[in-house]
């Protein structure tokens, strides 16, 4: 029967989640900031549905009707 083998140099899961362990800084969140633009105009919104919102109101097409009466998923990232 074989015995299992365990690398004695291998770093446990909590070894590895420790703030000080090799390479935590790589683990920290990179944030971007979105810029998302009208359909319509070169209006440029931080969220899409602030841009959503816009549409509706200025334009006259609301994307969350649109999908509710067709029954499809209204992909904003064209």
């Amino acid at each position: 029967m074989a015995a299992s083998h365990r690398d004695d140099s291998s770093e446990s899961s909590e070894d590895l989640l420790r703030e000080d362990s090799e390479g935590w800084e790589d683990a920290e969140l990179d944030e971007e900031k979105l810029e998302i633009k009208d359909f319509f105009s070169d209006k440029i919104f931080p969220d899409a549905m602030s841009m959503i919102k816009h549409c509706a109101s200025q334009h006259d097409v609301d994307f969350l009707k649109l999908q509710k009466k067709f029954g499809v998923y209204v992909n904003l990232c064209l």
